[in-house]
């Protein structure tokens, strides 16, 4: 009789702590899941942040080729890097980065 009422306190105790540990756990976790959606909001408010500027430049390249800022931009997706570049300065670019390289 005396060792079941303390095998019950044990368990009781076991079982209290292993609440008090859940609950810590689960306050944790809510705290990891708020830092995770503010990080996420940052990441997502840097990105913007870099379109933007990637309009800017679509803008600079069309000022400086003559060509719209959509012109400049559909250009470059679909030839890559230097769609806008002329023939002669894309040959510059290209021994400039050979240069660089050492090819």
């Amino acid at each position: 009789m005396k060792y079941n009422k303390l095998y019950e306190n044990w368990q009781r105790h076991l079982e209290e702590e292993l609440e008090e540990e859940l609950e810590t756990v689960v306050s944790e976790d809510s705290e990891s899941d708020t830092a995770m959606v503010n990080l996420l909001s940052q990441i997502s408010q840097k990105l913007d942040g870099l379109e933007d500027i990637d309009t800017s430049i679509d803008y600079l390249i069309g000022a400086l080729s003559g060509e719209t800022a959509l012109s400049a931009k559909m250009k470059q997706s679909t030839l890559g890097r230097f769609a806008d570049a002329s023939p002669q300065l894309a040959e510059l670019i290209k021994k400039y980065q050979e240069g660089k390289t050492g090819a």
